[in-house]
């Protein structure tokens, strides 16, 4: 399920916040969650689905749309008294009803030690589901982060257009793993092991952007994650891509990263 969630700007003064705000939007979502059903809040936070020693969260959610702003230098000013995101959640759709209501009217403040801002849930709607074709087309609208481990045990960030033979096969298998996960199964069925998968970048290089984001900003555990924003087309069985729309396209998912939008052929 996907929703789109609007957030009234809820202070007299101007709206500033950091422009790496994923973790704090990211701990808003649990809060919320938490509110609700803590139980239900701790297994998305502490277990996730487990597969082969990997935790998966399951959801994600894309980069603010604000219609008018600016930014100087780390902090994002918003001119636009209404602001937007859509969440995207790998659940069955009789959570639907307690999603919505998980989030409605709900207030926060979003930002740092530096600058936060005050926002309330105006509405929170449910976006109509695709129709899935063998290949579809997709945009993202929020950077992918996909990585491998070196000999020194690092993780190595790819790019889609450096490393587009390794990009496809880390895709896949972070997909196929989250399909697992989702499903409590150690092996894929037959029809997904052996189906092709392919993965084709449709931006030209110099429309594919780069992001570096912090997380935790001016803390001790302060951390950066490259992503890349683009857009794409994915040709697999439809379970495969019902888990890259809803549960994300490689890591860091339930940070924000790696929300992805059908776009028209």
């Amino acid at each position: 399920m996907i929703f789109n969630i609007k957030l009234r700007i809820n202070q007299s003064d101007e709206a500033i916040i950091p422009i790496n705000y994923q973790y704090e939007l990211s701990s808003w979502i649990y809060r919320t969650m938490a509110t609700a059903n803590g139980e239900f809040s701790d297994f998305l936070h502490d277990h996730g689905y487990d597969f082969a020693g990997k935790r998966f969260k399951l959801f994600t959610f894309a980069n603010l749309y604000i219609h008018q702003r600016h930014i100087e230098r780390d902090r994002l000013h918003i001119h636009s008294p209404v602001v937007s995101f859509k969440i995207h959640f790998c659940m069955p759709p009789i959570a639907e009803h307690f999603i919505i209501g998980l989030f409605q009217a709900q207030e926060f403040n979003l930002g740092d030690r530096y600058s936060q801002a005050a926002f309330k849930v105006e509405t929170v709607e449910t976006c109509k589901p695709p129709e899935y074709q063998p290949r579809m087309i997709f945009k993202t609208n929020s950077p992918i982060v996909l990585t491998y481990s070196n000999e020194e045990g690092k993780d190595v960030y790819l790019s889609p257009i450096t490393d587009s033979e390794i990009y496809e096969t880390i895709l896949f298998r972070n997909l196929k793993d989250k399909y697992k996960a989702s499903q409590k199964i150690d092996v894929l069925p037959a029809e997904l092991l052996d189906a092709p998968c392919h993965f084709e970048l449709l931006s030209s290089p110099s429309d594919v952007r780069s992001r570096l984001v912090t997380l935790k900003a001016h803390t001790p555990q302060q951390t950066k994650v490259r992503g890349f924003q683009y857009r794409f087309a994915l040709t697999a069985p439809q379970p495969l891509l019902e888990i890259a729309l809803l549960a994300g396209v490689g890591r860091y998912n339930a940070m924000g990263f790696g929300a992805v939008e059908e776009m028209e052929g």
